[in-house]
C-alpha cells in the first residue's frame, strides 16, 4: 500500500467530492479500517481510490486529490518563510550573546570554578566533593 493523507488531512469540500462508498460494500470489506478511508461527509462514507483496493490490485487515486497539491505546497512554503524568519531571529540573537550563552554553558558545567580544572584538564575525581561538608553518618546509612 502507498503512503497517503489522513482523512483528517483533506480539506472538507475536496473530502466530499471523493467516490462513494455504498452501505453493503462498507460493511462486507470494512472500509473504515482502510487507510484509504476518508471518513463521511453529507452521512456517505468516502473513499480515496477511485477502485476499492479490496477488488483492484491498481492503487488508483481520485483525481479530485490531485487539486490538493497547490494547497498544501502554498501551506508548506508559508510554513517554511515563518520557520526561516524564526530560525534568522534565533540566530542574530545567538550571536548577540554568544559570550555570555557560553558563560551560561560553562557554569551548568559540575566543574566549573574548580581548583584543578581552572588551568589544566579535569584529573577524574571532584574536588567540590572531596572539600565539601562530611555526610552525616544518619544518612550514609541510608545511602
Amino acid at each position: 500500500m502507498r503512503p497517503c493523507l489522513k482523512a483528517r488531512d483533506i480539506n472538507k469540500d475536496i473530502r466530499g467530492q471523493l467516490p462513494v462508498i455504498d452501505e453493503v460494500t462498507f460493511r462486507e470489506h470494512f472500509c473504515a479500517e482502510c487507510p484509504y478511508y476518508a471518513g463521511r461527509i453529507d452521512n456517505k462514507a468516502r473513499c480515496m481510490q477511485r477502485h476499492c483496493a479490496w477488488d483492484d490490485e491498481n492503487e488508483i487515486f481520485s483525481p479530485v486529490l490531485k487539486s490538493m497539491v497547490p494547497i498544501l505546497e502554498a501551506e508548506f512554503k508559508k510554513a517554511e518563510e515563518k520557520y526561516l524568519e524564526a530560525k534568522h531571529r534565533r540566530d542574530v540573537i545567538h550571536k548577540m550573546f554568544a559570550d555570555e550563552l557560553l558563560q551560561d554553558q560553562r557554569k551548568k558545567d559540575l566543574c566549573y570554578r574548580c581548583a584543578y580544572n581552572s588551568h589544566a584538564p579535569c584529573i577524574g575525581f571532584c574536588y567540590k566533593q572531596m572539600t565539601s561538608d562530611p555526610v552525616d553518618p544518619a544518612e550514609a546509612e541510608m545511602i
